[in-house]
């Protein structure tokens, strides 16, 4: 697994897989400023991974509520917000 980021914050993330030919790139715009990569071990489906661009951390309201910079994102009514992820597997 590789975490790059490029010169316009946008986070990419690559894995791949050591027994076959099979790559997973998962690209996020910066505004997700974590990635949680989950690999269960005992998951009925052998050979599952799960990446996951995030706004904010786990447990975020907590951490917030606790001073905590976590990423929490509040909207107003009317207000919007963008972001963008592309997954390709080659």
């Amino acid at each position: 697994t590789q975490l790059n980021y490029s010169t316009d914050g946008r986070h990419h993330v690559t894995v791949h897989d050591p027994s076959g030919p099979i790559t997973l790139d998962v690209h996020a715009s910066s505004n997700f400023r974590e990635h949680v990569v989950f690999a269960p071990i005992d998951f009925e489906i052998e050979d599952v991974i799960c990446l996951e661009p995030y706004t904010m951390t786990t447990n975020f309201v907590n951490l917030a509520n606790e001073g905590v910079d976590s990423g929490l994102i509040v909207l107003t009514p009317g207000e919007t917000w963008r972001g963008d992820i592309s997954i390709a597997c080659s």
